[in-house]
């Protein structure tokens, strides 16, 4: 089976796995050439001229405020876990933090390319234990996204959209006019192949991605987009009306998903306007995945 056939047999199931609303609410949408040549590796190929190739690399920051005579008190902390240290062994400390992912589309074409940031409570915790050559210190960072974080889309370094990060899709009254379409279909239950050699069982989707929902603005264009978790799709409405689905690829467990059993992506769209609002609908379908990724860290 070559590769298009394998893509159209993969939309076709999809589609016919939609109850008849569904399948209604989709009827004027039409398939979008979308693969992802390597697996693991978050780059995808499109059929375009101009935007032939988006790839996703992140990048993951912490900022703790500042207070004045911070600097001091670093020094004066560092020189007590010292003293501490060489009597006690070890040490911890927790700090609440501004945790920063950030995401980067980078396109073959770079005056394409986009940035994700993002903005999260949470909390740093650092150890710092007494070994044979000194004081080791090594740290982790949870996030607390049910607090809400916001996001903000970058194009060439000009702010275009703005957005928030809801945890509780399906029950959040916010999102009521929108979530029943997403989250009423049945979920696909994916299984993983080789359990006995990697020690591992992955049953259902939503064991390793969580449900989101996000409401914001894109060019002057408000926006809502939610993610099913259990069956990996992201749903975007422009204006309130639904102008895209995407149905993420499913291959980041390297360990156990190969050739014939990693889910390859696909996108059902009302036909874009304009090329501008098509290159956007592209992006933000990759946008889609990168939180989808990294909101199923709990930290770093």
């Amino acid at each position: 089976m070559n590769l298009q056939t394998k893509l159209l047999s993969v939309i076709i199931c999809y589609f016919i796995s939609f109850p008849i609303s569904a399948q209604e609410e989709l009827q004027d949408f039409v398939s979008v050439f979308i693969t992802k040549p390597k697996k693991t590796k978050f780059q995808y190929a499109f059929n375009d001229q101009a935007l032939k190739t988006i790839k996703i690399r992140d990048n993951n920051y912490v900022e703790r405020p500042k207070l004045p005579g911070d600097g001091l008190r670093d020094l004066g902390r560092n020189a007590v876990t010292e003293f501490a240290g060489s009597f006690l062994g070890s040490i911890s400390t927790a700090t609440e933090v501004t945790c920063n992912p950030r995401g980067m589309l980078i396109c073959n074409n770079t005056s394409l390319n986009w940035e994700v940031h993002l903005y999260c409570p949470g909390i740093m915790q650092t150890a710092r234990e007494k070994e044979d050559e000194g004081i080791s210190v090594s740290s982790y960072t949870t996030m607390w996204w049910k607090k809400e974080a916001i996001g903000i889309i970058l194009d060439s370094g000009d702010t275009i959209g703005t957005f928030k990060i809801i945890s509780e899709p399906r029950t959040d009254p916010r999102l009521s006019q929108w979530n029943d379409l997403p989250f009423r279909l049945q979920a696909h239950r994916y299984k993983v192949p080789d359990k006995k050699r990697i020690g591992v069982s992955l049953e259902n989707l939503a064991d390793y991605y969580r449900d989101f929902g996000t409401i914001g603005d894109l060019r002057g264009e408000k926006f809502t987009l939610l993610f099913n978790g259990e069956l990996n799709q992201s749903w975007l409405f422009m204006q309130d009306s639904l102008v895209m689905l995407f149905n993420e690829d499913i291959d980041d467990f390297s360990l156990y998903l190969n050739k014939d059993t990693r889910i390859l992506p696909n996108i059902l769209w009302k036909q874009p306007e304009s090329i501008s609002k098509k290159y956007d609908l592209m992006r933000m379908a990759l946008v889609s995945r990168y939180l989808s990724k990294i909101l199923s860290k709990g930290g770093f």
